[in-house]
């Protein structure tokens, strides 16, 4: 799917005004990224990347997106910016080749949605469609795509944002070398399972919350959380106000 004309404003307007489209992303001030990377696992259509780039100019930007046709549409938009890179390619727990699910549904194809897990790319409109949900009217489409890990992209995140539709914990356990050694922040999708708290919370990471320009401990409203060590979280103390 193409921007459409609505998506091209909103995103002038946050740009312009320096507003993230989701407000967890205000922890970006906050970080110290001298000699670190802001990484984007699952770029979709540069959502982050727009949030990121309105908060933080400075910031560098390694995003990983699967999807060729995201990817691509990613890299004419981005790629003359040397402060962005663009990854064609998923991360998971194993590198290697995976499916890439994506569904359409009554037409409109909802790229948002592109998961390696088939459970997740399918369910998400069922549960959140009413009660014309037409389930004749869905099709999950698949390409095989090229998968690595955080671990073997040998970076120096100063945050790891992980938005890739229920994978959340498999992206995690193939960056665990690198969240062992460079204690990022943190910003993902919440699971209902407390996967991701478990293999976290081992290596000293709890869950905080951006309050009036502060980080402070305890779980971030809606459907993101931030999670980061003790150590970090004594460096990100400030109010918030990055460049």
């Amino acid at each position: 799917m193409v921007r459409t004309p609505k998506e091209n404003i909103q995103r002038l307007v946050r740009r312009t005004l320096r507003i993230p489209h989701e407000r967890e992303f205000e922890i970006l001030r906050l970080i110290d990224f001298t000699d670190r990377v802001f990484v984007d696992i699952g770029a979709n259509r540069g959502q982050s990347i727009d949030s990121a780039k309105s908060i933080r100019p400075d910031v560098r930007i390694v995003s990983f997106e699967p999807n060729r046709l995201l990817s691509n549409r990613l890299t004419r938009i981005y790629g003359n910016d040397p402060s962005i890179t663009i990854r064609e390619v998923g991360l998971s727990d194993i590198p290697g080749e995976s499916r890439l699910f994506t569904p359409t549904y009554r037409g409109y194809v909802y790229d948002g949605l592109s998961s390696l897990s088939y459970e997740s790319a399918s369910s998400w409109i069922a549960a959140h469609a009413d009660f014309f949900f037409d389930a004749s009217e869905l099709r999950i489409d698949e390409v095989i795509c090229s998968i690595t890990t955080l671990d073997i992209e040998n970076l120096a995140p100063g945050l790891i944002k992980i938005d890739v539709q229920g994978s959340e914990a498999k992206v995690i356990r193939g960056a665990l070398t690198t969240i062992e050694q460079y204690k990022p922040v943190v910003l993902v999708e919440r699971d209902d399972t407390n996967q991701i708290r478990e293999l976290l919370t081992p290596m000293g990471y709890a869950e905080y919350r951006v309050t009036k320009g502060r980080l402070e401990q305890g779980a971030q409203p809606g459907t993101n959380a931030i999670f980061a060590a003790l150590d970090t979280y004594a460096r990100l103390q400030g109010p918030v106000g990055g460049p």
